[in-house]
């Protein structure tokens, strides 16, 4: 089996796009926090964790996939995390070369 630069880079790909996903989850969850202080601390503290958590997993799944994609490891995983960046526009990059490069994991 012949080891090519596909991999790596899409998980590069993956791990840059992961990161700023989870960037652009927490300054989506202050904007959450900041609507959110009218109606009390309380209630503007959990909408915060419950907006940081659900907005941050595609995120943390991109991450895992991409450190997957770099040890060619769990190919599976490592499509998930490039499915789960797709929207930023350079997942679909790291998407194409996953697919591509399928034979390289174990």
């Amino acid at each position: 089996m012949e080891k090519t630069w596909k991999p790596g880079v899409a998980g590069l790909i993956d791990i840059i796009s992961g990161v700023l996903w989870i960037i652009g989850a927490a300054f989506l969850s202050m904007v959450v926090l900041g609507f959110m202080v009218v109606f009390g601390p309380g209630e503007a503290e959990q909408a915060f964790w419950l907006t940081l958590a659900g907005i941050s997993l595609p995120g943390i799944l991109a991450i895992a996939g991409g450190i997957c994609s770099l040890r060619r490891r769990n190919w599976l995983l490592a499509m998930v995390g490039a499915v789960c960046v797709t929207p930023l526009g350079a997942g679909i990059a790291a998407l194409i070369l996953t697919v591509r490069s399928k034979d390289e994991f174990s």
